[in-house]
């Protein structure tokens, strides 16, 4: 026999009845409270992801674009080539500063979060810029080695370094007048001698020239994307 807990006027034959209605009804609710809550916090949480992600979007848009305006100023530096005995430095002064300025910062966070077209563009470009380097170090490092390998055996080690950079001024077309002026105590002589050696290598030469070649009109062509992003129009 069931006793009647909830009230005295329900009568005994009613009470299984109330107990199921009760309970259900109760049930119901709470399950309905946990599904309108469940919905609600996850509505929540959506627009305060978004809200997020438009917030970083927007940082990394103006973060981009501050580092667009020093790239700008980085490229008004002197394109005079910078003597050196590494192949991957022997570059516009520019460039370096462009490259060293570029390595610096997060592209793949600035790819994930920039949506703006023209910013874009920009960014693959940079992209771009990176790739080609990274081609023209793999290429220059071989080189490097093998100047000096052909150096040790032509040469004396006590000017390896001045003569591999020698070495890749003659590869760039430097004549010998402006190359004694770089490069102090070395002469015609010796000169000659390393314009033979070229002849050592030729392919690995044609390479790296044509891997420096396009590292430089890339940059040159990100220099005049973000000139033109500049200019108004």
């Amino acid at each position: 026999m069931l006793i009647n807990l909830y009230s005295p006027f329900i009568p005994d034959e009613k009470t299984l009845d109330f107990n199921v209605s009760f309970w259900a009804g109760l049930t119901s609710g709470l399950i309905s409270g946990l599904f309108t809550g469940l919905i609600v916090g996850i509505f929540l949480w959506k627009m305060q992801k978004r809200s997020q992600e438009l917030q970083e979007k927007k940082e990394a848009e103006r973060e981009f674009t501050i580092f667009v305006q020093k790239l700008t100023q980085t490229f008004m530096l002197t394109d005079a080539n910078m003597i050196n005995s590494e192949g991957s430095e022997f570059l516009p002064k520019n460039i370096l500063e462009v490259r060293s300025l570029i390595y610096e910062q997060p592209l793949l966070y600035w790819r994930e979060r920039i949506e703006q077209q023209n910013l874009n563009q920009l960014l693959v470009a940079i992209e771009n810029l990176n790739v080609l380097d990274t081609t023209l170090k793999q290429v220059s490092s071989l080189l490097d080695t093998r100047i000096q390998q052909l150096l040790i055996n032509h040469t004396t080690v006590h000017f390896l370094k001045e003569y591999t950079s020698a070495f890749y001024a003659i590869i760039m077309g430097i004549d010998n007048d402006e190359l004694k002026s770089w490069i102090h105590g070395i002469n015609h002589e010796k000169i000659d001698e390393l314009r033979e050696l070229q002849n050592e290598f030729p392919d690995l030469i044609d390479q790296y020239k044509n891997a420096r070649e396009s590292l430089i009109s890339s940059a040159d062509n990100l220099k005049s994307l973000i000139t033109n992003l500049n200019t108004p129009t």
